[in-house]
């Protein structure tokens, strides 16, 4: 549990950062691992910086430009995180 929240964290700070693209790459890990053990809230609760590379995942999905590199994440699932309650949006 403590790699994953630090894989969140950094995750999130790289957003910040404005490092998209290493942002969106270690979040799509984060987020496949999450899928797998059904902990939507843990994702979401990372702050409005996952959250919003959260929305960038799933419009490269819905576009068709998901990294073969990254892990798959269920569309679903996605879905359903950016649908939970957030208590803060970047």
């Amino acid at each position: 549990q403590a790699l994953l929240r630090a894989r969140r964290l950094l995750g999130a700070c790289l957003a910040a950062d404005g490092r998209t693209a290493e942002a969106k790459a270690l979040i799509a890990g984060v987020a496949a691992q999450c899928a797998q053990l059904q902990m939507l809230r843990y994702l979401v609760d990372g702050g409005p910086h996952v959250v919003a590379t959260l929305s960038a995942l799933r419009a490269a999905q819905r576009a068709g430009r998901w990294d073969p590199e990254w892990p798959e994440v269920p569309a679903e699932f996605l879905d359903q995180a950016l649908n939970a309650v957030v208590p803060q949006r970047v």
